[in-house]
Protein backbone atom coordinates (compact mmCIF):
# COMPACT_ATOMS: atom_id res chain seq x y z
CA UNK A 1 0.00 0.00 0.00
CA UNK A 2 1.45 3.46 -0.69
CA UNK A 3 0.71 6.34 0.91
CA UNK A 4 0.51 9.34 -0.70
CA UNK A 5 0.94 12.91 1.01
CA UNK A 6 -2.11 15.66 0.87
CA UNK A 7 -0.85 18.69 -0.78
CA UNK A 8 -0.32 21.95 1.35
CA UNK A 9 1.13 25.33 1.45
CA UNK A 10 4.22 23.66 3.27
CA UNK A 11 5.03 21.99 -0.65
CA UNK A 12 5.14 25.94 -1.95
CA UNK A 13 8.09 28.17 -1.89
CA UNK A 14 8.91 31.42 -3.17
CA UNK A 15 10.17 31.09 -6.63
CA UNK A 16 7.05 27.92 -6.84
CA UNK A 17 5.44 28.18 -10.76
CA UNK A 18 1.47 27.57 -10.47
CA UNK A 19 0.20 24.27 -12.77
CA UNK A 20 -0.83 25.68 -15.87
CA UNK A 21 -4.35 24.83 -15.38
CA UNK A 22 -4.68 26.08 -12.02
CA UNK A 23 -3.26 29.29 -12.99
CA UNK A 24 -6.02 29.58 -15.88
CA UNK A 25 -9.13 28.25 -13.71
CA UNK A 26 -8.26 30.95 -11.08
CA UNK A 27 -7.67 33.77 -14.10
CA UNK A 28 -4.25 34.62 -14.06
CA UNK A 29 -3.36 33.28 -17.08
CA UNK A 30 -6.09 33.57 -20.60
CA UNK A 31 -5.30 33.21 -24.33
CA UNK A 32 -1.27 31.37 -25.21
CA UNK A 33 -0.84 29.67 -21.98
CA UNK A 34 2.72 28.46 -23.64
CA UNK A 35 3.68 31.89 -23.20
CA UNK A 36 2.87 32.49 -19.74
CA UNK A 37 3.74 31.27 -15.86
CA UNK A 38 2.24 32.29 -12.70
CA UNK A 39 4.93 32.73 -10.04
CA UNK A 40 4.37 32.91 -6.13
CA UNK A 41 6.50 35.76 -4.84
CA UNK A 42 5.41 35.62 -1.23
CA UNK A 43 8.05 35.29 1.14
CA UNK A 44 8.12 31.21 2.31
CA UNK A 45 7.36 31.97 5.98
CA UNK A 46 4.70 34.42 4.85
CA UNK A 47 3.26 31.26 2.35
CA UNK A 48 2.67 29.52 5.66
CA UNK A 49 1.35 32.26 8.00
CA UNK A 50 -2.27 32.02 7.54
CA UNK A 51 -2.68 34.22 10.82
CA UNK A 52 -1.34 37.53 9.56
CA UNK A 53 -1.00 36.48 5.64
CA UNK A 54 -4.16 35.73 4.71
CA UNK A 55 -3.33 35.29 0.73
CA UNK A 56 -0.04 34.66 -1.43
CA UNK A 57 1.46 37.26 -3.88
CA UNK A 58 2.06 35.97 -7.88
CA UNK A 59 3.41 37.50 -10.18
CA UNK A 60 2.37 36.47 -14.18
CA UNK A 61 5.47 36.19 -15.77
CA UNK A 62 5.87 35.80 -20.18
CA UNK A 63 8.20 33.51 -21.41
CA UNK A 64 10.54 35.30 -23.46
CA UNK A 65 12.93 33.50 -26.54
CA UNK A 66 15.86 35.58 -25.06
CA UNK A 67 16.80 36.94 -21.65
CA UNK A 68 17.50 40.93 -22.44
CA UNK A 69 20.90 41.69 -20.63
CA UNK A 70 19.50 44.95 -19.41
CA UNK A 71 16.98 43.50 -17.73
CA UNK A 72 19.42 40.19 -15.87
CA UNK A 73 20.29 40.44 -12.25
CA UNK A 74 18.22 42.55 -11.13
CA UNK A 75 19.37 45.96 -12.86
CA UNK A 76 15.82 46.94 -13.72
CA UNK A 77 13.52 47.63 -10.32
CA UNK A 78 10.38 47.38 -13.10
CA UNK A 79 11.52 44.47 -14.88
CA UNK A 80 13.04 41.08 -14.69
CA UNK A 81 14.61 38.16 -17.06
CA UNK A 82 15.59 35.45 -14.84
CA UNK A 83 16.40 31.41 -16.23
CA UNK A 84 13.69 28.68 -14.34
CA UNK A 85 14.78 25.17 -15.66
CA UNK A 86 11.83 24.04 -17.45
CA UNK A 87 11.51 20.36 -18.50
CA UNK A 88 15.38 19.88 -18.13
CA UNK A 89 15.77 23.19 -20.40
CA UNK A 90 16.66 26.44 -19.42
CA UNK A 91 13.47 28.97 -19.95
CA UNK A 92 13.45 32.98 -19.52
CA UNK A 93 10.41 34.71 -17.86
CA UNK A 94 10.15 37.81 -17.84
CA UNK A 95 8.46 39.57 -14.55
CA UNK A 96 7.21 42.59 -14.21
CA UNK A 97 6.56 43.90 -10.76
CA UNK A 98 3.17 45.64 -11.85
CA UNK A 99 1.40 41.93 -12.94
CA UNK A 100 1.36 41.18 -9.13
CA UNK A 101 -1.34 39.55 -8.02
CA UNK A 102 -2.93 38.49 -4.66
CA UNK A 103 -4.20 35.04 -4.47
CA UNK A 104 -6.43 33.50 -1.32
CA UNK A 105 -4.05 30.67 -0.12
CA UNK A 106 -7.15 28.33 0.25
CA UNK A 107 -7.03 28.29 -3.73
CA UNK A 108 -3.25 26.56 -3.39
CA UNK A 109 -3.72 24.65 -0.17
CA UNK A 110 -4.42 20.96 -1.89
CA UNK A 111 -2.45 21.44 -5.14
CA UNK A 112 1.11 21.00 -5.24
CA UNK A 113 3.70 23.33 -7.46
CA UNK A 114 4.47 22.65 -11.59
CA UNK A 115 7.27 19.92 -10.38
CA UNK A 116 8.58 21.04 -14.11
CA UNK A 117 9.74 24.35 -12.71
CA UNK A 118 13.11 24.37 -11.03
CA UNK A 119 14.84 27.58 -10.27
CA UNK A 120 18.57 27.36 -9.24
CA UNK A 121 19.82 28.96 -5.92
CA UNK A 122 21.42 32.08 -7.39
CA UNK A 123 18.43 33.01 -9.68
CA UNK A 124 16.38 32.70 -6.39
CA UNK A 125 18.52 34.94 -4.94
CA UNK A 126 18.60 37.26 -7.22
CA UNK A 127 14.74 37.25 -7.63
CA UNK A 128 14.48 37.84 -3.79
CA UNK A 129 16.53 41.01 -4.47
CA UNK A 130 14.99 42.02 -7.42
CA UNK A 131 11.54 42.14 -5.42
CA UNK A 132 13.27 44.29 -2.22
CA UNK A 133 15.08 46.89 -4.63
CA UNK A 134 11.21 47.57 -6.02
CA UNK A 135 11.05 49.23 -2.17
CA UNK A 136 14.53 50.07 -1.08
CA UNK A 137 15.20 52.71 -3.72
CA UNK A 138 16.08 56.50 -4.11
CA UNK A 139 13.40 58.95 -4.97
CA UNK A 140 13.83 62.13 -5.17
CA UNK A 141 10.93 65.46 -5.23
CA UNK A 142 10.09 66.30 -8.75
CA UNK A 143 11.44 69.63 -8.40
CA UNK A 144 15.04 68.66 -7.30
CA UNK A 145 14.95 66.55 -10.85
CA UNK A 146 13.34 69.55 -12.38
CA UNK A 147 16.14 72.18 -11.12
CA UNK A 148 19.21 69.52 -11.77
CA UNK A 149 18.27 69.52 -15.28
CA UNK A 150 17.94 73.13 -15.94
CA UNK A 151 20.91 74.47 -14.04
CA UNK A 152 23.74 72.02 -14.27
CA UNK A 153 23.43 70.83 -17.12
CA UNK A 154 23.17 66.83 -16.08
CA UNK A 155 21.58 65.52 -18.84
CA UNK A 156 24.28 66.89 -21.45
CA UNK A 157 27.24 65.49 -19.21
Amino acid sequence: MVVTAIPSLQDWRQGSVLPESVARDLGLITGDADMRCAVVVSHDCDIVNSVHEADLEVIVGTIVSEANGSLTGGKNSRKLHLSWIYRAKAQQVELCATDKRRLPKSALNAVLPDAGYSLEPQNLVTLRYWLAARYNRAAFPDEFNARLQKKTAVRKR
